[in-house]
């Protein structure tokens, strides 16, 4: 095995299924490029031997390189490793450890590229849902649980500096230098111990609700307060609203874990909610796009809290909280029922992948999610509350 392969330009095609892999490498030039397609699957029943065709397979691929051109292939031994790490048994540690052993050798193909390619969730199990026949992709490789894991498995890969394109509408690919220390990363951390994501909490609601003084009492997290000057937007001139959105949404690439008071959501509401004249649907959409397409796919958030209370409680509040001016307090009461109609909606929408936890600001308890099995550390992708609420704008509900 001594074929060189590691001074040609090498890419792997990653991604979720169903995310458009196989159909870039479709429409690449065959003349400059070369496609070294994804390994078919097996018909064994035994894991054993299912894992050892797959690493036979990957050893053989090498000898499709091709010299003269860069090479894409699709998918590589990194997404061996991912499955064997998602499932982290015993068993799949040791074949985990074996195929790093073999990238360390130069027996199977270590990429030093990237194009990796996300769509929002529902959007992947709409294509299950077609193409489950003709592809006979396993249904647990399409829950929320292993999807996420995924973009976050390979978002740690990607060395920063990465350009982001989305060219149709949430459709992502992101593309960049494998990190250059991967195998002692790999090997290091062996991915043997599942770690929980950075938490990136929301705390949104109307005004006066008590966002503030929440946000203030969280402690071992970075504060991330509601900024006092806004912009002046309308109907006609959304830009710097759509700008703010983009900033809020920003925050969450933060290594650090943070809590937001007053998060993009919220401003989502207003740019929706917040005009002098009410907003069609066909503006709604457009400004949802445009967001989208400003967005990173692999942000996330762990929480979503919106806080909710009484039109005569927020009244009172604000009689009480002497510290603030609250000038715009009418004006965001106007539009309160729309605010919280937004939040449940999204909820629903969402179901049991939802982030969001509607709290009640007279106990701070979680309303009813334990009771109804949620979860309350949802990660979320910001895409998938982005293409809810795209969903949403076009089922005539928000």
């Amino acid at each position: 095995m001594d074929k060189k392969v590691k001074t040609l330009k090498i890419y792997t095609i990653e991604g979720n299924v169903h995310s458009g892999k196989t159909t870039f490498l479709k429409g690449m030039d065959k003349e400059k490029f070369s496609a070294i397609w994804e390994i078919k699957r097996t018909e064994f029943k035994n894991f054993y031997i299912i894992q050892f065709h797959y690493i036979i397979e990957e050893i053989k691929r090498k000898w499709k390189i091709n010299q003269g051109q860069i090479n894409y292939l699709d998918r590589s031994y990194l997404s061996l490793i991912s499955y064997q790490y998602f499932f982290n048994k015993f068993r799949n540690r040791i074949i985990q450890l074996f195929i790093l052993i073999l990238v360390k050798m130069n027996i199977i193909i270590s990429p030093d590229n990237m194009f990796l390619f996300v769509i929002p969730y529902q959007m992947t199990l709409t294509y299950q849902e077609m193409l489950k026949e003709e592809k006979g992709t396993e249904n647990l490789l399409v829950s929320y649980e292993y999807y996420f894991f995924i973009v976050s498995y390979f978002r740690k890969i990607l060395e920063k500096g990465y350009s982001t394109t989305c060219q149709e509408p949430f459709r992502y690919s992101l593309e960049g230098k494998i990190r250059g220390d991967i195998l002692n990363y790999l090997i290091s951390n062996s991915f043997l111990k599942k770690k929980k994501e950075i938490p990136k909490i929301c705390v949104d609601g109307p005004s006066a609700v008590g966002k503030t003084t929440f946000v203030s009492k969280q402690i071992n997290i970075k504060k991330i307060y509601e900024e006092e000057d806004y912009l002046p937007f309308s109907v006609e001139s959304p830009q710097t609203q759509i700008d703010f959105i983009c900033k809020r949404i920003e925050i969450l690439s933060s290594d650090a874990a943070v809590i937001i008071d007053t998060s993009f959501l919220s401003a989502i509401c207003y740019l929706f909610y917040g005009n002098t004249r009410k907003v069609d649907s066909n503006l709604k959409i457009d400004w949802i796009l445009k967001i989208s397409k400003r967005v990173s796919p692999i942000y996330y958030v762990t929480s979503c809290l919106y806080l909710h209370d009484s039109v005569e409680g927020l009244y009172l509040k604000r009689k009480l909280d002497t510290k603030r001016n609250r000038a715009n307090f009418e004006k965001n009461m106007e539009f309160k029922d729309d605010m919280d109609k937004f939040f449940d909606a999204l909820d629903k929408k969402m179901g049991k992948i939802s982030p969001i936890h509607i709290v009640d600001t007279k106990d701070l308890t979680i309303n009813e999610k334990e009771k109804k099995g949620y979860h309350l550390d949802n990660n979320v992708l910001v895409v998938d509350i982005l293409y809810a609420i795209y969903c949403l704008i076009k089922e005539g509900k928000i």
